[in-house]
């Protein structure tokens, strides 16, 4: 697996400056009340990778609309992302990144977070 990984500081300098790209956010409903990223699509691994979107519809249909984007894969520290990413360029999207490190990555350098309970 030959996965292009992103550092955090590299994310959030995308996104300061306007880049066009999607972050996706696959962790597990119950991880989100710790720590996220404000502007990220969130479909967990497991719905994502069997497409059994439910809930998460919306968010899937957002996903599919932008195979031709930047899409940057976040987990919790960068392990389960890599391989969500595999499967997503195998999917057919064409640029895909790992975030390396994943949100706790993001969290140790200070860069903005959000807590609490999420409404999906």
């Amino acid at each position: 697996m030959n996965i292009e990984e992103i550092l955090p500081l590299e994310v959030y300098k995308k996104m300061q400056n306007g880049e066009d790209m999607v972050v996706l956010d696959i962790r597990e409903p119950h991880e989100l009340a710790d720590i996220r990223m404000s502007k990220a699509l969130f479909i967990p691994q497991g719905h994502l990778v069997s497409g059994n979107w439910g809930t998460y519809q919306g968010a899937a249909n957002i996903l599919l609309e932008n195979k031709d984007r930047e899409v940057v894969v976040i987990c919790r520290s960068g392990y389960r992302s890599l391989f969500v990413s595999d499967f997503l360029l195998k999917s057919g999207f064409s640029n895909v990144k790992s975030m390396k490190t994943g949100i706790l990555g993001w969290a140790s350098q200070s860069l903005p977070v959000e807590r609490g309970v999420v409404q999906l």
